[in-house]
Order: C-alpha cells, then structure tokens, then sequence
C-alpha cells in the first residue's frame, strides 16, 4: 500500500434515520478503490411509541459499529418536515443515534442533505421540467414524477461510482451515496 493509499483509505458507516427506518451503508475506500461492503434497512414496524424505538436503537447502532467497524460514523440531518409531531420523533431518533455513536469511541459526523446531494452532483427537479410534464401528462402526474425523479436522480448518478450498487431502496441508496461522500471528503 503506498502513502497515497494510506492518506485515502477509510471505512465509513453511513446513516439514513426516519421515525420508520433505519438505512445503513459501509463503505470502504483504499485509494483510488471504493467498495460497498455492507447495506440494510432496519424497519421499526410494530414500534409505535418513540422509547420503543430507541430501545432498539440501543442495540442495534453499537451492533453495527461494533460489527462493521468503521473509521467514522455519517449521521444525516435531519430536514424541515411540516408536521412537528414528525420534526420532533426525527429529532430524538437522529439525536439518539449520534450519541451511541459517539459512545462507541469512533470519530462522528453529520452530513446535510444538500451538502452530500451538492458533491454527488445531484440537479434538483425544476420548475421547468414539471410544468413539461403537467402540460403532457397533467398536474397530479407531474407531482409524482417529480417526486419519483428526485429519489432516482441520486441512483443513476451513484451507480456510476459504485459498480455493484444493485439497489432499488431509495433510503439504503441514499445511506450509500452518504459513505460515498464520507470516504471521498473525510480521508
């Protein structure tokens, strides 16, 4: 392994969090050579209360660093969502998480969304392309292309950079671009 390879190798663990799921991704990087070593969603079906969510949480975030043993651990941000009910689960969750991560000694970090989209080179859906698409196919069509079309957007670019993607979950694709972001900017 030569210097260059030293200075660019890493391991990261990578979080896409919701008040339903957990999406999770590791990924490797040794120089020039990025793998996907690891990808998941963990589902909270059944948890209807947040404790009973992040009981679970207490098991599996260390199970998984303790597993996967990465170099640093990439939380998402969370996001504005309308409804604070929703703002708030998301908040204890992502919070949660960030301290059993923290807990387990490995280097954290959060990312925004916009900032990981921003060095995929993802190019939001718009207005253009949806009043194109409300003028042949009508308004309530338009909004679930474009809705459809911003999760895809992040896939087709990704499965240029990771060759054995084959992934048709849009969070467990998100977690992947995540350590994608995590090995090619932290290392």
């Amino acid at each position: 392994m030569s210097l260059a390879d030293k200075i660019h190798s890493g391991t990261v663990l990578a979080i896409d969090p919701s008040t339903k799921s957990l999406a999770f991704a590791v990924v490797s990087r040794s120089g020039s050579q990025v793998k996907l070593k690891a990808k998941g969603k963990i589902n909270f079906s059944g948890l209807d209360d947040v404790m009973s969510k992040l009981g679970l949480l207490n098991v599996i975030v260390p199970e998984l660093i303790s597993y996967h043993k990465p170099d640093m651990v990439i939380i998402e941000q969370t996001i504005y969502i309308q409804n604070p009910q929703t703002s708030r689960l998301l908040s204890y969750v992502v919070g949660h998480m960030l301290g059993l991560a923290l807990n387990s000694g490995v280097k954290v970090k959060d990312v925004g969304p916009l900032e990981w989209k921003r060095w995929l080179g993802y190019k939001s859906v718009s207005k253009a392309e949806i009043a194109e698409w409300s003028k042949e196919f009508g308004e309530k069509e338009a909004k679930k292309m474009a809705s459809f079309e911003r999760k895809n957007r992040v896939k087709t670019i990704l499965q240029d950079k990771i060759k054995e993607l084959n992934e048709d979950d849009y969070d467990i694709i998100d977690a992947i671009a995540i350590a994608c972001w995590g090995v090619y900017t932290q290392y």
